[in-house]
């Protein structure tokens, strides 16, 4: 395979979700973070909240339109009646996560939630992740030629899923939807290591040296769960 022009990292997180690139083999190699998003014009931010605000239609049940996400989720908009805030949305991706939320929500009185409002969140929420992407890299890089570079998309998979086979197949499908991998002919999406297996392998080739039976412990200590 060749070598592609960018490579481009995605943690989708609970609370806040990050973005980073590189270009291998030339001088940008190194990776560098997006730090732009929309709602923080005049502050750079590594991670953008995992968060969407909704119009909420006639009833003020169900989500209508897309209103804000991420640092445009100000309190203005969350405490706004006509409106509904969704976050934490990540994990309701695993069936029994989202049946526990639903006995927790009739019990409470409240609308339960279907698998297709978790597949709607995921793919608005990265679609405005892939579209802050593509802007960033290409006004920091203008001889970046988006279409027609090969670019690789790579995912961090969430440690806390458990079936991992029938997850990836609807996580990676909301990615395509939202826009990843389809953004040129040479753009393509790969789902890769649990986020902890991808820190203990950053950590273990970042040039401290091993001895033969010694033990890396990774402690994932995310937003919403730590392993």
């Amino acid at each position: 395979m060749a070598t592609p022009d960018l490579i481009v990292g995605v943690d989708f997180g609970m609370t806040c979700t990050g973005v980073a690139y590189a270009s291998p083999g030339t001088a940008r190699q190194t990776p560098r973070v997006i730090q732009r998003w929309p709602g923080r014009s005049h502050r750079d931010e590594s991670k953008v909240p995992t968060k969407l605000v909704y119009n909420l239609d006639s009833s003020r049940k169900e989500d209508a339109t897309l209103s804000s996400w991420g640092f445009q989720c100000n309190d203005t908009e969350i405490n706004d009646p006509t409106k509904k805030l969704r976050d934490w949305f990540k994990l309701l991706l695993e069936n029994e996560n989202l049946i526990q939320k639903n006995q927790d929500l009739a019990e409470a009185g409240h609308p339960i939630q279907s698998e297709a409002d978790v597949t709607r969140w995921l793919e608005d929420y990265l679609r405005n992740i892939y579209r802050q992407t593509e802007q960033e890299i290409s006004r920091r890089h203008k001889d970046t030629f988006w279409e027609t570079s090969t670019v690789v998309f790579i995912f961090s998979m969430p440690t806390t899923w458990s079936s991992h086979a029938m997850i990836e197949r609807k996580f990676k499908h909301a990615i395509h939807q939202a826009g990843f991998g389809s953004g040129g002919p040479n753009h393509t999406v790969e789902l890769g290591l649990t986020e902890a297996e991808a820190a203990a392998v950053y950590t273990a080739d970042a040039g401290q040296s091993y001895q033969e039976g010694e033990v890396i412990l990774v402690c994932d200590a995310g937003g919403g769960t730590t392993v």
